[in-house]
């Protein structure tokens, strides 16, 4: 198989899996689509699929593959936040200002105050 194809078939992984574990598993009930997708995310990375079958793993993520998908995901990245900014209504945010400030200092020191902790807790 040449790179294309290969690179077709990671693309069918990422986006039939997580639905059909979403649809046929029924997890609609207690996980939405989007907690199933980072969750098969995770499971397809080198940390689950690449420790179960390596071989499967270098195949289809290979580095030609990866290369593309990351620049297809960047580009994901940057049409979510541009129609994120496109619902943005500024005069209810300005409204509601000090929910606002409070959910956007949460959703901004609640992770990197995270992500330090397990920093020091892996670096010790």
């Amino acid at each position: 198989m040449n790179t294309s194809e290969i690179f077709l078939v990671a693309m069918l992984l990422i986006f039939t899996l997580p639905f059909l574990i979403w649809r046929l598993g029924r997890t609609e009930y207690f996980a939405p689509l989007v907690v199933v997708q980072i969750v098969t995310g995770i499971a397809l990375g080198p940390g689950v699929l690449g420790a179960a079958f390596p071989e499967y793993y270098q195949f289809v993520f290979n580095p030609a593959v990866v290369q593309s998908l990351s620049g297809i995901a960047w580009w994901a990245v940057m049409l979510f936040v541009m129609l994120a900014g496109i619902e943005l209504d500024l005069k209810d945010a300005w409204a509601h200002r000090r929910d606002s400030s409070t959910a956007a200092g949460l959703a901004l020191i609640v992770p990197l105050l995270t992500g330090s902790l397990v920093a020091a807790v892996l670096a010790t």
